[in-house]
């Protein structure tokens, strides 16, 4: 399995361009890393019992007339949220769900895990990844960093 995600170079400010071949072919590499931040990281529309007021469920427009494919997580909800092992359990579920396409697209094998550490700079993830043959790939994601820092 080669050339299954799009080469991103990181720019100045946290922002990230992708690779461009010669040809003219966005540049490929064998990994999942721009699916886990687009998967993880665009908000998906909350439903009414998630966030009342209609106005500020979020959510990408491309997933507007698409009920059955939506890309994102809901993980945009706990941002404020006080980090209870409750709330972390539940964040790790939505990180699972918001990347199981990668296995119901036959990309990987499995998730085989979604850990989140709380740490003194932020909240972050660590996702490791079941591929044929017998590979792991496991990345870190950093979700939320403190305010004011």
């Amino acid at each position: 399995m080669r050339g299954i995600d799009a080469t991103l170079f990181p720019l100045d400010g946290g922002l990230y361009d992708i690779g461009i071949q010669f040809d003219g072919d966005i540049a490929t590499k064998d990994s999942f890393d721009t699916f886990i931040l687009v998967a993880l990281l665009t908000d998906a529309r909350a439903d009414e019992s998630e966030m009342r007021p209609s106005n500020r469920r979020r959510g990408w427009i491309g997933n507007e007339h698409t009920p059955d494919f939506e890309i994102g997580s809901k993980l945009w909800l706990y941002e404020q949220s006080r980090l209870t092992r409750t709330v972390m359990n539940e964040i790790e579920t939505e990180a699972v769900r918001a990347l199981q396409s990668l296995v119901d697209d036959d990309l990987a094998d499995s998730i085989r895990g979604v850990d989140l550490l709380v740490t003194t700079t932020g909240v972050n993830l660590t996702i490791d990844i079941a591929r044929d043959p017998s590979e792991v790939e496991k990345r870190h994601f950093q979700l939320w960093n403190n305010t004011g820092v």
